[in-house]
């Protein structure tokens, strides 16, 4: 109880209340080369370039990621696009495959996000993502319980990197930029929201040590 009264009495001097953390290759790795491969098993390099292309080299994941099409419709014109057989690849192996870019989460920077809660900072998510992505795979993640707030694409209609997104982030968890940190993978990201006003940005790469950055800069 007298910790919990000192953590509250810390909380209301800081200079920064919270901050809002990017999920995908921050706090779970991902590679969309692992989707590619996995649908384009035994095709050629060529196949699997072109299908990379129809998917994320014309940004047509951007438009699930901010709900402008179903999935559904989403996985129409991409086997009609690439030449798929839908019986070999059906609609539940695509999406399964897709989701399936995740693998190992980033337990060093969960444990962080985990800490920072216990320490009573607000914190957010802050991602690009499409329904998919989030009800079989963030959702799922135990580290979902420890945000404050979840901005998500595909719910807001935008996605990082318009300001639009971001300024739907900032008025979800409810604290002005200035009070805020941000940590995403993405530099042009990070690079904007300092542009915007965060006290602090951060991009994540793998091999730093992102709780000692963050803890000096809190400090």
């Amino acid at each position: 109880m007298v910790t919990l009264f000192f953590m509250e009495i810390i909380k209301n001097k800081r200079q920064i209340e919270g901050g809002l953390f990017d999920y995908g290759n921050v706090l779970h790795k991902f590679n969309n080369w692992t989707f590619i491969n996995k649908i384009g098993k035994n095709k050629s390099k060529e196949y699997k370039d072109n299908l990379y292309e129809i998917i994320f080299g014309s940004g047509l994941y951007q438009v699930i990621d901010t709900n402008l099409m179903p999935l559904k419709s989403f996985y129409n014109l991409v086997t009609e696009q690439a030449g798929i057989n839908k019986k070999r690849v059906t609609e539940k192996i695509f999406l399964d495959a897709f989701t399936g870019r995740f693998s190992r989460k980033i337990k060093r920077n969960i444990n962080l996000v985990k800490k920072l809660k216990q320490e009573k900072y607000s914190l957010g998510l802050i991602s690009n993502t499409n329904q998919a992505d989030y009800e079989q795979v963030i959702k799922k993640s135990d580290v979902i319980n420890y945000f404050d707030s979840l901005a998500l694409s595909y719910r807001a209609g935008t996605r990082k990197p318009e300001k639009e997104f971001f300024d739907y982030a900032i008025s979800m968890i409810g604290l002005p930029a200035e009070k805020l940190f941000f940590v995403d993978d993405n530099k042009k990201y990070v690079d904007i929201a300092e542009d915007i006003g965060f006290k602090f940005a951060v991009q994540y790469t793998p091999g730093i040590n992102l709780e000692n950055i963050i803890r000096e800069k809190l400090a």
